[in-house]
Protein backbone atom coordinates (compact mmCIF):
# COMPACT_ATOMS: atom_id res chain seq x y z
CA UNK A 1 0.00 0.00 0.00
CA UNK A 2 1.33 3.07 -1.19
CA UNK A 3 0.72 6.29 1.05
CA UNK A 4 0.69 9.63 -0.64
CA UNK A 5 1.50 12.77 1.88
CA UNK A 6 0.95 15.30 -1.08
CA UNK A 7 -1.38 15.79 -3.64
CA UNK A 8 0.43 14.75 -7.57
CA UNK A 9 -0.62 18.59 -8.25
CA UNK A 10 1.72 19.56 -5.00
CA UNK A 11 4.41 17.03 -5.87
CA UNK A 12 4.57 18.37 -9.72
CA UNK A 13 4.89 21.85 -8.67
CA UNK A 14 7.58 20.51 -5.91
CA UNK A 15 9.24 19.10 -8.50
CA UNK A 16 9.18 21.78 -11.34
CA UNK A 17 10.55 24.23 -8.77
CA UNK A 18 13.06 22.05 -7.74
CA UNK A 19 14.44 21.47 -11.29
CA UNK A 20 13.82 25.09 -11.94
CA UNK A 21 16.57 25.59 -9.63
CA UNK A 22 18.83 23.03 -10.13
CA UNK A 23 19.10 24.65 -14.02
CA UNK A 24 19.63 28.00 -12.58
CA UNK A 25 22.60 27.24 -10.35
CA UNK A 26 23.75 25.14 -13.01
CA UNK A 27 23.67 28.21 -15.48
CA UNK A 28 25.20 30.30 -13.16
CA UNK A 29 28.07 27.75 -12.50
CA UNK A 30 28.22 26.75 -16.13
CA UNK A 31 31.42 29.42 -16.71
CA UNK A 32 33.46 28.11 -14.47
CA UNK A 33 34.49 25.41 -16.75
CA UNK A 34 38.03 26.54 -18.00
CA UNK A 35 40.09 24.31 -19.59
CA UNK A 36 43.21 26.27 -18.19
CA UNK A 37 41.46 26.30 -15.02
CA UNK A 38 42.43 30.69 -14.71
CA UNK A 39 40.18 33.64 -14.54
CA UNK A 40 41.50 37.22 -14.67
CA UNK A 41 41.35 39.55 -11.86
CA UNK A 42 39.26 41.41 -13.23
CA UNK A 43 36.48 38.19 -14.02
CA UNK A 44 37.23 37.05 -10.69
CA UNK A 45 35.57 40.46 -9.14
CA UNK A 46 33.23 40.81 -11.44
CA UNK A 47 31.85 36.89 -11.14
CA UNK A 48 31.93 37.24 -7.02
CA UNK A 49 30.69 41.03 -6.57
CA UNK A 50 34.00 41.90 -4.74
CA UNK A 51 36.06 44.82 -5.54
CA UNK A 52 39.66 45.27 -6.49
CA UNK A 53 40.53 46.34 -2.38
CA UNK A 54 39.46 43.06 -1.11
CA UNK A 55 40.94 40.63 -3.61
CA UNK A 56 44.25 42.33 -2.93
CA UNK A 57 43.39 41.67 1.28
CA UNK A 58 42.77 38.14 0.13
CA UNK A 59 45.83 37.72 -1.39
CA UNK A 60 47.79 39.53 0.90
CA UNK A 61 45.70 36.58 3.39
CA UNK A 62 47.54 33.70 1.09
CA UNK A 63 45.55 34.04 -1.67
CA UNK A 64 48.87 32.91 -4.63
CA UNK A 65 48.29 35.33 -7.78
CA UNK A 66 49.77 34.78 -11.51
CA UNK A 67 51.17 37.22 -13.68
CA UNK A 68 52.89 36.34 -17.08
CA UNK A 69 56.76 36.49 -17.05
CA UNK A 70 56.64 39.92 -19.73
CA UNK A 71 58.03 42.86 -18.56
CA UNK A 72 55.32 45.55 -17.77
CA UNK A 73 52.54 43.07 -17.86
CA UNK A 74 49.55 44.19 -15.69
CA UNK A 75 47.14 41.24 -15.92
CA UNK A 76 47.08 39.30 -12.88
CA UNK A 77 45.16 35.79 -12.74
CA UNK A 78 44.18 33.00 -10.45
CA UNK A 79 44.07 29.37 -10.47
CA UNK A 80 40.04 28.78 -10.30
CA UNK A 81 40.86 26.02 -8.04
CA UNK A 82 43.07 27.95 -5.36
CA UNK A 83 40.40 30.77 -5.18
CA UNK A 84 37.99 27.81 -4.29
CA UNK A 85 39.75 26.82 -1.58
CA UNK A 86 40.64 29.93 -0.29
CA UNK A 87 36.88 30.70 -0.21
CA UNK A 88 36.04 27.18 1.80
CA UNK A 89 34.12 25.52 -1.28
CA UNK A 90 35.03 22.07 -1.61
CA UNK A 91 34.83 20.62 -5.22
Amino acid sequence: MEINLLSNETEQALVGGILTKIGAYLERYEGLENPLGIISQREATERLEITYPTIRRWEARGLKRYTPPIADTKTVYYKITDLLAFLGVDE
